[in-house]
């Protein structure tokens, strides 16, 4: 879970399904790059996890700020 909440997920449910251990959680795209990889070693490769799309959602400001330097500069370049 705490892995998660460092993605800026938020957990929905939690429950035990015979041995293993259930989470629901929303979390950020952006955030799951390279969880399959943590997910694996934190459980001795036996963790699993799905995806699918839930909903669009607004950047946070530093990361709507990221973005708008991005294009102002890739615009000014000409690209």
């Amino acid at each position: 879970m705490g892995d998660l909440n460092r993605r800026k997920g938020m957990i929905l449910d939690s429950s035990q399904q015979a041995e293993d251990a259930v989470l629901q959680a929303l979390v950020p795209l952006a955030g799951m790059f390279g969880y399959s990889t943590v997910l694996r070693s934190n459980t001795q490769g036996k963790g699993e996890y799905t995806m699918e799309y839930s909903h669009h959602a607004p950047v946070t400001k530093d990361m709507q700020d990221e973005l708008t330097a991005h294009y102002q500069k890739a615009r000014a370049a000409g690209k």
